[in-house]
């Protein structure tokens, strides 16, 4: 830990403490968390930091903290003063019974955790610490350390610590305590036929930079949201080959997932010759839905076209509908704590406007489609290549 308690019960930092030959009773420390006494270790090579002695069952500090946590605590905390914020290590909120790697002051009624790390966590304990934050009124901002850095995939871990936002898309955050940058990956965006993964990357110099706030970086930086009406016909046509291709390998592997989708279709007539074009159309939600995108967008154009033409079905029709979905184990999402049940299901949204293009469905107001037409249920694998290969909005 960095900051300790002295006799006078003030908050010290361990690196502004000056190595005396004999001790004073100033020179006593406390743990902020349990109260118990710690000692002050400081080195020409290692940051300066407090430890508890070996006796010490102290939950609230870890005492297998690595330089890159230490230094990575210091490196942000120096940013964020430099800039004007009040800021705080190690900061113990009693009401959660926890302490951020550091916690800001945006202003008088906005306060920031922020939390380093450079470990690894169980999702249990990140939910659990994420979800005590925002009980108690706390944003709470994940940074990772750069062994976790993303690069042409992403891992559940990572996943975890991914936040949406308006204007950037899907985006991560990751510390170089090294290099002092801090990185910014923004419009996380997946291919829904595999697990690469696509970014913007923004890379902060933590010792010039003057940008504000992690929300200011990703709020001031607009994404490129791929939609379907700017799609080239070449480029959709290739996009559904690409689809059909995917789920007859699929199939020939007996995958476990594509076993129950083809399940669920022939119980109701259908097979994986005649589903409809709108099934294969590429969406950017794989980040979010882990469910195969086929069979959760064939359920849910099910409920749409099981419905009267000239109907009109609501947000609320879709929301209940997904959350059916979800109880019949039809559409499940992600762990990412950080990203709202709310947000998650806006998920579907491309698929509801892609709906649109193609005709099925007629947006009459905000949150409100009528539906024009069904969908076409091809009779042959001939037809349905033909039809993919000589695409035409």
């Amino acid at each position: 830990m960095l900051i300790a308690l002295n006799q006078d019960n003030k908050h010290v930092h361990a690196a502004k403490i000056k190595i005396m030959k004999q001790l004073s009773k100033h020179d006593l420390y406390s743990c902020p968390g349990c109260k118990a006494p710690v000692f002050l270790k400081k080195g020409k090579i290692k940051q300066a930091h407090f430890s508890h002695y070996a006796q010490s069952n102290c939950q609230m500090f870890s005492e297998g903290e690595t330089e890159e946590h230490v230094l990575g605590k210091q490196l942000l905390f120096n940013w964020f003063i430099q800039q004007g914020y009040p800021c705080q290590l190690e900061a113990y909120l009693p009401e959660l019974k926890q302490r951020p790697d550091l916690l800001i002051w945006l202003n008088e009624k906005r306060a920031v955790a922020v939390e380093f790390q450079c470990s690894s966590l169980s999702q249990e304990r990140m939910v659990e610490r994420t979800e005590g934050y925002l009980k108690n009124n706390y944003e709470v901002y994940w940074v990772l350390g750069s062994q976790f850095k993303l690069t042409s995939s992403i891992s559940a871990f990572q996943r975890m610590f991914m936040y949406k936002f308006k204007k950037s898309g899907y985006c991560m955050f990751f510390l170089d305590v090294y290099r002092e940058q801090l990185n910014i990956c923004t419009d996380i965006q997946q291919n829904q036929l595999g697990s690469a993964v696509a970014f913007k990357e923004i890379l902060v110099e933590l010792a010039s930079s003057k940008l504000t706030a992690l929300t200011d970086i990703v709020t001031k930086t607009p994404c490129q949201n791929r939609q379907f009406k700017k799609m080239k016909n070449k480029t959709i046509a290739k996009e559904l080959l690409a689809s059909h291709h995917f789920l007859n390998r699929s199939r020939m592997y007996q995958e476990t997932e594509m076993v129950l989708f083809q399940k669920y279709i022939y119980q109701r007539g259908h097979s994986l010759v005649s589903l409809p074009q709108e099934v294969y159309f590429p969406v950017e939600n794989k980040l979010i839905i882990k469910t195969l995108p086929h069979f959760w967008k064939f359920i849910l154009l099910e409920w749409i076209t099981k419905k009267s033409l000239g109907t009109v079905i609501t947000r609320l029709e879709i929301t209940s509908q997904l959350k059916q979905m979800v109880k019949d184990k039809h559409l499940t999402f992600y762990s990412t704590p950080m990203i709202p049940l709310t947000e998650k299901r806006k998920a579907i949204d491309p698929f509801i406007h892609l709906l649109v293009q193609c005709n099925i469905l007629a947006e009459v107001l905000p949150n409100q489609w009528l539906i024009l037409s069904e969908p076409h249920f091809y009779l042959s694998e001939q037809e349905k290549l033909t039809d993919f290969s000589c695409f035409k909005k």
